[in-house]
């Protein structure tokens, strides 16, 4: 995903997720569309898993919801209040002893064009907060206990309310009793009965228009009366059509759902949604079908979502030729289809809804510049670079940027200087923010900084830097550690190391001079001074400067290592709200965290943090923590995280590496983080 040092590297963990998952959803595929530079301000919302696509010259933003969850607005757009949605209820559960199908939960979409659209809804920012909750699916009926399926709960997206699936019916001898359905979004299917065509539930209870569902099915009496030696049942009613009653020679299907393509036009594939009657996705409440019993296995149960089955979310019935006992089908999850009925088992479980809320964002607009991973926030075009390529100006004109540039972070040090000593933290590498860059046409060359790999002793190697345009982002310094107690200097500092002789210094930041200088002057400040270290009990480690911060130092507060500098937030015109994760790091103070996790402010979107100091026995939680932007945690026993991955910093954010320590481990420190560089200009 982004630029290495050179040297072996650790295999991406967890942590790291945070930051590449806000580079695919935001600047690259999987997420976000790379769509190049578009026109207008896009409203700013949060809430689901979101989905960027392009319709046309178009482009949307859909939060996805398949768990209950708010959509909150932040502020409106140039495109207006209106938003679009889709709402399906949880499916109903099917019957479990000659069991009906359940009915698909109810479903309404106001979106553009569609058949059956609702009238459009405004969002405001205020109170700006819309409260979503998925309805779960209906539990399937249990034979013997001769129940009825359950019905599926409501979907709810502000005021509006779509109500879940009814249950499917059960057998019955006397057309009563069990047998009869639950009505909902859409009906259930009846279950069987020997003497009665007890009806299926009725679907759109609450008279809405356009409609939200259909009635299932009732069993057909004259298979059970006619000498055939079996019954059937009735299959739920679908989002887009009504059950049918069962055939002589089968079972009854469930009704057919319906197709709402609102994550993305019809050739893209849909990241919601179950395959439909014609191919394709974006399907949702096909109902569940009706079993078969005795001898009508050739026939099979009822199919989910119609007779061409299975498809929109919709179960299949179960069937059961003597002697087997076979359950229906439990719904898709997150389609609002109904389940299965059963025959002489149990009922499948109705699908979970799902609620989906859209709304344009931009205008596709001509491309300016070419080169990284390109995205559009409010009013600016974004190009990230997270590996050295070119920028392409393509205006045939100097172009005005704004610019942030992040140079490799510095390694930990290696081991401590002595038995259970520990070494400082890397420093992180210089952050520097340029607005008003003017870039000529024509290719330019940017080039992302390596992060240091470690060393088992020894100080830490600096990180290389990060260029464009003239610009120099510089490397941070490596940590202290045996055979070389000091920090580097360099962009910022490395941490001291433990030597059990005195005051051992770290390096200096923004260092233009001096015996471990990687630095040439003149330059702008982009970083701070490493932590010291101190011939104190513990033997802990200085932290390594970052841009925002000096490090700390070891022994303040006492017999605690020096935690990494603060990295720095980058600039609101370069953070998108809507993808800032809102988890913290996968442990407490095992790394200083990336670009959109969050930071000592809220908000997050913090670079170049410091790794933290090598930690002696008995410090507390905490001690050695990587500076918020990237900064690894410094090695400290017994180790609080996944040994010994956390002690390197995250890539892609110019953080330090945790210090390591001597014993017990007798480990080097981690590994600085590489680069980062972005651009942005008005789109």
């Amino acid at each position: 995903m982004g630029a290495r040092s050179t040297g072996s590297h650790p295999t991406t963990t967890s942590a790291d997720g945070h930051l590449l998952e806000y580079f695919r959803q935001n600047f690259g595929a999987g997420g976000g569309a790379n769509f190049g530079p578009t026109e207008g301000t896009g409203m700013i919302a949060t809430g689901g898993v979101v989905n960027d696509f392009t319709s046309g010259s178009e482009v949307f933003r859909a939060h996805i919801y398949t768990s209950s969850g708010t959509f909150d607005v932040a502020q409106l757009g140039t495109f207006g209040s209106s938003v679009e949605y889709l709402i399906v209820g949880g499916g109903g559960g099917g019957g479990g002893h000659i069991g009906g199908g359940g009915g698909a939960g109810g479903i309404r979409t106001n979106l553009t064009g569609h058949p059956r659209a609702h009238a459009t809804f405004n969002v405001a920012t205020s109170p700006g907060s819309y409260t979503v909750t998925v309805g779960a699916g209906g539990a399937g009926g249990r034979f013997p206990n001769g129940n009825r399926g359950v019905t599926g709960s409501p979907s709810v997206f502000g005021p509006i309310t779509v109500r879940g699936g009814g249950a499917g019916g059960t057998y019955s001898s006397s057309g009563d009793g069990d047998a009869p359905a639950y009505s909902g979004g859409s009906g259930g299917g009846s279950g069987g009965s020997e003497n009665t065509a007890t009806p299926g539930g009725n679907g759109n209870i609450d008279g809405e228009s356009p409609v939200v569902g259909y009635p299932g099915a009732p069993h057909n009496p004259s298979i059970s009366s006619s000498g055939q030696g079996g019954w059937t049942s009735g299959g739920g009613g679908g989002g887009g059509g009504a059950a049918s009653v069962s055939p002589p020679t089968g079972s009854s299907p469930g009704g057919i759902g319906l197709q709402v393509l609102i994550a993305g036009p019809p050739a893209t594939p849909q990241p919601i949604g179950a395959p439909g009657p014609g191919g394709g996705t974006g399907w949702f409440a096909g109902g569940g079908g009706g079993n078969a019993v005795n001898g009508r296995a050739p026939y099979g149960g009822g199919k989910g979502g119609g007779p061409g089955g299975p498809y929109a979310g919709g179960a299949n019935g179960g069937t059961a030729p003597p002697p087997s006992s076979v359950p229906g089908d439990h719904a898709t999850q997150s389609t609002g289809g109904g389940g299965g009925g059963g025959a002489d088992g149990r009922g499948g479980y109705g699908g979970s809804g799902i609620v989906v809320v859209r709304y344009k964002i931009a205008n596709v607009a001509s491309r300016k510049a070419t080169g990284g991973n390109i995205s559009n926030f409010g009013s600016k075009t974004i190009h990230v670079f997270t590996s050295s390529g070119d920028f392409n100006n393509t205006t045939g004109a100097p172009l005005s940027v704004d610019v942030v540039m992040v140079g490799g972070g510095g390694a930990g040090g290696g081991k401590g200087a002595g038995s259970s000593r520990a070494a400082g933290g890397g420093g992180a590498g210089g952050y520097l923010f340029t607005p008003g860059s003017t870039v000529s046409p024509g290719p330019n060359t940017v080039t992302i900084g390596g992060g240091a790999t470690s060393v088992d002793s020894g100080r830490g190697d600096n990180g290389t830097p990060s260029t464009f345009n003239s610009l120099i982002a510089y490397g941070g310094g490596g940590g202290g550690g045996n055979g070389g107690v000091e920090g580097r200097n360099a962009a910022s500092g490395g941490g001291g190391a433990n030597s059990g002789s005195g005051t051992i210094v770290g390096g200096s930041g923004n260092k233009q001079t001096g015996t471990l200088t990687a630095i040439p002057g003149p330059m702008s400040p982009q970083g701070n001074d490493g932590g010291d270290s101190y011939d104190e009990s513990g033997y802990g480690g200085g932290g390594g400067g970052g841009a925002g911060g000096a490090g700390g130092d070891f022994n303040n507060p006492p017999n605690t290592a020096g935690a990494g500098g603060v990295g720095v937030q980058i600039p609101p015109a370069f953070r998108n709200p809507q993808f800032a994760p809102t988890g913290a790091s996968p442990l407490p103070y095992q790394r200083g965290g990336g670009i959109g996790t969050p930071g000592p402010t809220p908000g997050g979107f913090y670079l170049s943090g410091g790794g933290g100091g090598g930690a002696a026995e008995g410090n507390p939680p905490g001690a050695g923590a990587g500076g918020a932007g990237g900064g690894g945690l410094g090695m400290q026993s017994p180790f609080p995280g996944t040994f010994p991955t956390t002690i390197h910093a995250l890539q892609n954010t110019g953080g330090g590496g945790g210090g390591g320590r001597e014993s017990p481990f007798s480990r080097g420190g981690g590994f600085g983080g590489s680069g980062i560089i972005l651009i942005a200009y008005d789109t």
